[in-house]
């Protein structure tokens, strides 16, 4: 246990002075120490019993992977009310504890690291605040102490008037609101009656073309904020890291904001990313499995939905912008195949279902857990899924119905803070709105591994899949770049890098310095220039380490798919494609 230092025990001294006995909130001060790269954080609580137990996540919702928080905390002390020291315990790596007196003030306070760049620092809130145990579901005040002349983006509101102080209803709510603060480029728009602000950092944000973005994400908000019939939340922010590139991106989705790592050019994958995160918003953040929240931070959570979660969220995030005029069918006919490509190349699917890939997330990478699912990706498996259960609900409705009428009624289910759906919940939903005949339909594709019937369902609406062969040059293992696990996820590894395995470094290029979905341009371009005979370099997670391997790249065929329109297609094909591809604004 460490003492506090002098400054240290004066800013704890004074905040707890200031705090009435019968205060009755958890509050939370910020200080951030740029010169340090730091956060000074600050909690009281008011204690009801002899001992209070502090812990920090595990895990950060969305993110299914397990992290080592705990590790990052330096300096930890706390002092009662009147001053005096207060010793703790160390019972596992998550928590803290102390022996307090009931009616008194526990101030605890501790160092985490916050990089300070380009004028301006981030942080994220379950890698920051701790918890108080078996008390989430108390009200806690957030006060930021910044630097004369720092803004501040935070999605949490205001606390009356304040631009620094703000109220969040629970733990889950303070630590689901990431901030930005200091020398940041902001701008703002306003759909559905609230204000969306734009938080950009990153030495390359003033290559951002600000005003598409702003179009972009007034654009993305108005079109989904439509879909559902009005926005759930009263602010919203995008947190945007931008880094040098024509396109890429990925974010982490929150209850009023996005953390989005963005290229300056903000190309068409970039804008599917942005509308994912949107989207999760109502699907994940609101529209959610009955675990995922309240959270039990100290493990991972275990539910089948996540192909639903996050699957059904891309094919939204695709599907709307072609609908709504966004983008052509086409895209979200290129965006079909390459879903289905990913998926048929991953063995994985012939032996783990979309189901078991998301609830067994927790047993890949050894345990850790990952954000694609066990063996095969349920983004690849969760799309594919949507466009299947949709055209078939248009086709057994004659177009009456369709996948909206499900995610909708999870909606109604779901909303205004009601529990998150049963395991069940989904298959319950297209029953009732499709018929018996989708329950042993859910069973076969979503309980059972094996290939997807893509091929018949887009058959109904006209269309049909191409194949072709294509050859190329691989390094033997597949993988993606992701911010949450800061560099390369493997979801399909070989002899030399296992599946579920961290890469942080290929050749020259870093990927956890751009919190890995920035370097999935550098990755692309690597891939692009392999050479046979030529051997690259990478650098892997292993145990706490990075191991140093080189793999020689290797000559491989594999299968492309693409989607066209069938020749001579009925006209009820037709018809039903027509309704697939329309707006369909709620009733």
């Amino acid at each position: 246990m460490s003492g506090l230092n002098s400054s240290r025990a004066l800013a704890c001294l004074v905040i707890a002075a200031a705090m009435p006995a019968a205060w009755s909130e958890i509050r939370y001060d910020v200080t951030p120490k740029p010169d340090a790269s730091e956060l000074l954080v600050t909690v009281q609580i008011p204690t009801t019993g002899s001992q209070t137990d502090v812990q920090i996540p595990h895990w950060a919702p969305g993110a299914y992977v397990l992290r080592d928080t705990w590790k990052e905390i330096k300096d930890l002390a706390a002092k009662d009310r009147s001053g005096a020291d207060v010793p703790f315990s160390k019972p596992d790596d998550l928590t803290w504890r102390f022996q307090t007196k009931p009616g008194d003030t526990l101030t605890v306070s501790y160092d985490v690291p916050s990089a300070f760049s380009d004028g301006s620092m981030h942080y994220s809130g379950p890698s920051t605040y701790v918890y108080v145990v078996g008390r989430k579901k108390e009200r806690c005040n957030l006060q930021i102490h910044e630097p004369t002349g720092w803004r501040i983006a935070v999605g949490m509101n205001p606390l009356r008037g304040s631009l620094d102080q703000f109220q969040a209803p629970t733990y889950d709510v303070l630590a689901d609101n990431p901030v930005t603060m200091g020398d940041f480029l902001e701008d703002t728009y306003t759909v559905a009656g609230k204000t969306h602000f734009i938080a950009m950092r990153g030495a390359a944000k003033t290559e951002v073309d600000r005003q598409k973005l702003k179009k972009l994400c007034s654009t993305i908000s108005t079109i989904e904020t439509t879909f559902f019939g009005g926005a759930p939340y009263d602010r919203y922010v995008w947190h945007f890291t931008i880094f040098p590139g024509q396109d890429g991106g990925g974010g982490l989705e929150h209850l009023s904001s996005t953390e989005i790592s963005l290229s300056s050019g903000v190309g068409r994958g970039a804008e599917g990313v942005l509308a994912h995160e949107f989207f999760h918003l109502w699907n994940v953040k609101r529209i959610r499995a009955f675990v995922l929240g309240p959270f039990d931070y100290t493990k991972l959570p275990e539910t089948g939905a996540l192909w639903w979660l996050e699957g059904v969220t891309d094919y939204y995030a695709h599907s709307l912008p072609a609908r709504y005029g966004m983008w052509t069918p086409e895209n979200l006919y290129v965006d079909i195949a390459r879903n289905l490509t990913q998926f048929r190349a991953a063995p994985g699917h012939l032996r783990v279902s979309p189901y078991d890939s998301s609830y067994k997330v927790d047993q890949a990478a050894g345990g850790r857990g990952n954000s694609n699912g066990l063996d095969v990706s349920y983004y690849n498996s969760g799309f594919l899924l949507g466009t299947i259960f949709d055209l078939n609900l248009l086709s057994k409705t004659h177009g009456k119905r369709s996948l909206d009428d499900v995610i909708k009624a999870l909606w109604a289910e779901c909303r205004n803070n009601q529990p998150g759906f049963p395991e069940d919940g989904i298959r319950t939903q297209l029953v009732r709105i499709g018929g018996p005949e989708f329950g042993p339909m859910y069973d076969e594709i979503v309980m059972k591994p094996g290939d997807l019937p893509l091929e018949q369902a887009l058959a109904l609406v006209g269309l049909q899949l191409q194949d072709e062969d294509q050859k190329y040059t691989t390094l033997g293992f597949t993988a993606r770049p992701s911010r949450q696990e800061g560099g390369l996820i493997v979801t399909e590894g070989n002899d030399q890098v296992k599946t579920g395995e961290v890469i942080k470094q290929v050749e020259n290029v870093r990927f956890d310095q751009t919190g890995g979905s920035g370097g999935g341009r550098g990755y692309a371009q690597i891939l692009a220039k392999l050479q046979v005979g030529t051997p690259i370099t990478i650098k892997v997670l292993r145990n706490g380490a990075e191991e140093t391997v080189k793999i020689d790249p290797i000559e491989a065929t594999r299968k492309i798919h693409t989607i066209a329109e069938t020749p001579n297609a009925s006209a009820e094909a037709v018809r039903l494609r027509n309704i697939w591809l329309s707006k369909r604004h709620p009733g």
